[in-house]
């Protein structure tokens, strides 16, 4: 059964759950690097007459636009349906729109862009709320980091995919590969769905709770916990009377509620501002445009997706330092280590654009070097922090304005490089980087170890 030593629960039913939970995980990292090296081969299919940077700016458009009404109603999903049907929805909807998606068209691809989208914000939305009502306080920082872990493995099997496909000869039989790459996400989601319908058929233990499903709730206390299950049990039924998550009705509060009332207001507008420096930050100028950085560089150009490759493998191996170090050092200090660097980071490579003495490829390790600091910072800790301090519509709120802000990088950066360079692009996110450090320190409480009541208490008293 995986029972861990001196602990009352079943760790390896846990690893498991939350395993299969993260998949949708994986559909998010997946569907976000996919564009990365394949977007001009799509162009050249379904036949683009006009520029491709605003083709580029389209598509990196409507993807994020699908991810914020996504986010929206994945909180009001996860509330009235449960945090494992809307896995089971997200894994249903990931099939459409790969399917729709890969019909070589205009209006196909970019309606199956916009659904993706969606798939991609509830990949990240319901998730983290399953863990963290599902796993046991002393391993939930570490297997919440599988969140990101999942999402940056996508990421890496998107861009390793794409090496397939040719880079300049895009009158070759392979450029039409791009279809298979597309259609890859239908493989988790028929495992997910699979899993979920033959073996993880409950939800977690809150929601069961507040749907008041008593039989249900006892058979998941009982997989998850060897012992004291009662304990846990009598735990959740206190919780309707006395939680300071819940009002009066027991009920959600609503998206007025979260600014309106004082103890949700201050964890909401905190965990927004987060999730707006996680992409402000700059990650995903590499994520979505790191061909077209390599491009740039003259030593690296030939070989752009092969790199833009290599940065997804370091970019997932990477996430591993949060998942070793979170519940050691804290999220506080993990988020302010990881800003610094990055700040450090984009400031040499500004250096490296401006100063034309320096190798050009000298930026290449300090782009890897970034990576490292924001998937041990900003990247994992964001969806662990805004799981453990936010409701579900909050969560839903913040990972909302987390693709606002993904649709802002998405659809200026190229334009923005050809207005100031790209060694300016730079400067701009050291800066956002520094503002970041500052916010950190201000206002982010350290969650480590703490319960659910625990860290209910904290944000109420401050």
């Amino acid at each position: 059964m995986g029972k861990s030593n001196n602990k009352n629960y079943n760790i390896g039913i846990v690893v498991r759950l939350v395993i299969n939970a993260t998949l949708s995980c994986f559909l998010t990292g997946y569907n976000i690097g996919v564009t990365n090296s394949s977007l001009e081969n799509v162009s050249k299919t379904i036949d683009w007459k006009g520029d491709y940077n605003t083709f580029a700016a389209i598509c990196n458009g409507v993807f994020p636009t699908g991810a914020v009404i996504g986010s929206i109603l994945s909180g009001k999903i996860a509330n009235k349906y449960g945090r494992r049907k809307g896995m089971i929805y997200t894994a249903l909807l990931c099939i459409i729109s790969s399917g729709i998606t890969i019909i070589p068209t205009i209006p196909t691809f970019i309606i199956g862009r916009f659904f993706s989208g969606f798939v991609a914000a509830a990949g990240v939305t319901f998730p983290p709320m399953f863990i963290n009502e599902m796993v046991p306080e002393d391993i939930r920082g570490k297997l919440g980091s599988l969140v990101q872990f999942q999402v940056t493995f996508g990421i890496f099997t998107a861009f390793l995919m794409c090496l397939i496909l040719p880079v300049y000869n895009f009158h070759l039989w392979t450029n039409d590969l791009w279809m298979l790459i597309y259609a890859i996400p239908v493989i988790p989601s028929i495992i997910q769905l699979l899993l979920f319908f033959t073996v993880y058929k409950n939800d977690t233990p809150k929601w069961l709770n507040m749907v008041n499903r008593k039989n249900e709730l006892e058979t998941v206390l009982k997989t998850i916990y060897t012992e004291d299950w009662e304990t846990y049990m009598n735990k959740l039924q206190e919780v309707p009377e006395n939680h300071e998550f819940q009002n009066e009705k027991n009920s959600e509060p609503s998206f007025c509620e979260l600014f309106t009332i004082k103890k949700y207001r201050k964890p909401v507008i905190v965990g927004c501002t987060l999730s707006m420096l996680q992409q402000l930050s700059g990650i995903n100028m590499f994520i979505f445009y790191s061909s077209k950085i390599y491009q740039e560089i003259e030593d690296t150009k030939n070989y752009s997706a092969e790199f833009t490759a290599a940065l997804g493998f370091f970019n997932m191996v990477t996430t591993m330092i949060c998942l070793v170090f979170i519940e050691k050092y804290g999220r506080k200090i993990l988020l302010i280590q990881g800003c610094i660097g990055m700040a450090i980071c984009h400031l040499f490579l500004f250096l490296f654009n401006i100063i034309s003495a320096i190798p050009s490829a000298a930026s290449l390790p300090f782009m890897m070097i970034y990576v490292g600091f924001f998937e041990s910072s900003l990247g994992p800790v964001l969806w662990i922090y805004c799981g453990e301090t936010l409701t579900d519509r909050g969560v839903g709120l913040a990972v909302a304005v987390n693709w606002v802000f993904t649709i802002f990088i998405g659809s200026v950066f190229n334009f923005y490089v050809e207005l100031v360079t790209i060694g300016f692009a730079f400067l701009t996110f050291s800066v956002i980087c520094v503002v970041g450090i500052l916010f950190i320190w201000a206002f982010i409480l350290e969650t480590k170890g703490k319960t659910r009541d625990e860290i209910v208490k904290l944000l109420g008293g401050n």
